[in-house]
């Protein structure tokens, strides 16, 4: 999941510099057209294999940890990620018409993938704690042990 939205992040961060490219320019021999097509495939590239990674972590991790109504759970997981998908376009031409620069959209993308990393990573990080065994107690006396043999008593 993370490297899926690490991809997106860094998808994101490289769009508005795809301006940078100078115009009309020769870099190492190729036309600047021919850069330009270049780093709009890799991020294309970058920003599709991220968003599926992402969305297809999210059905495995869901239908791994939870064990009753799996349906309801993944059907709200769909429609969550269609609501977004429906509102994002409008909620991006608003942005660009409102604050007048065609990067804020990127960048708040970016912002979400950012936060979006911090509680994954915190996530994480608190079900690896609670998952391991807890400490050998000295006192305790040992496990008793089973007998295995194919021998008759």
């Amino acid at each position: 999941f993370q490297q899926g939205v690490s991809l997106f992040l860094l998808a994101s961060l490289a769009t508005p510099l795809l301006r940078t490219i100078p115009a009309g320019r020769s870099l190492l021999g190729l036309p600047s057209t021919a850069w330009l097509w270049l780093f709009l495939s890799a991020i294309s590239l970058a920003r599709g294999v991220g968003g599926v990674q992402a969305t297809t972590s999210i059905a495995l991790l869901l239908n791994s940890l939870l064990h009753t109504d799996l349906g309801l759970y993944n059907g709200l997981a769909v429609s969550a990620s269609a609501l977004a998908r429906s509102i994002a376009p409008a909620l991006t031409g608003w942005t660009i018409g409102a604050l007048h620069g065609f990067r804020v959209p990127f960048y708040l993308i970016s912002c979400t993938c950012v936060a979006t990393l911090v509680v994954a990573t915190r996530v994480a990080a608190l079900a690896s704690a609670q998952s391991r065994p807890p400490p050998l107690d000295s006192a305790a006396p040992p496990p008793a042990r089973s007998r295995t043999g194919g021998g008759s008593r």
